[in-house]
């Protein structure tokens, strides 16, 4: 099973932006919990199955899921995967989407995530 690390304090990153990546075997999972941050979380390798309520999303390497700050949601990982998620401090993050949000990944923002 994944372990759900503890996120520094948004002091302590200085951008305002905190990003990691996990590999996961088939069948490891992050159990419900949430973050004081906004995530956005891409497959950048296999696939992933994130619920967040009665909601099941499956995002292959060409979607991304946004979760606001304070959602309570599940990763699950279907197939060995890499799980890349950026983490936005909400005071200095101009998206105010309050529902989680299912983005399209194309390689400039695969290119990006990697990049950071």
């Amino acid at each position: 099973m994944a372990r759900n690390r503890q996120m520094p304090p948004f002091d302590a990153w200085g951008t305002g932006i905190l990003v990691a990546s996990y590999d996961l075997e088939p069948g490891q999972r992050f159990p419900w919990h949430e973050h004081p941050a906004h995530q956005l979380s891409l497959a950048s390798g296999g696939v992933l199955s994130m619920g967040v309520g009665d909601h099941v999303w499956v995002l292959p390497r060409s979607r991304g899921l946004w979760i606001p700050a304070h959602v309570r949601h599940s990763v699950d990982a279907l197939a060995g995967v890499t799980m890349t998620s950026l983490w936005f401090d909400p005071a200095s993050c101009p998206i105010r989407w309050a529902q989680p949000t299912i983005l399209a990944v194309d390689a400039l923002l695969a290119a990006l995530a990697r990049r950071l």
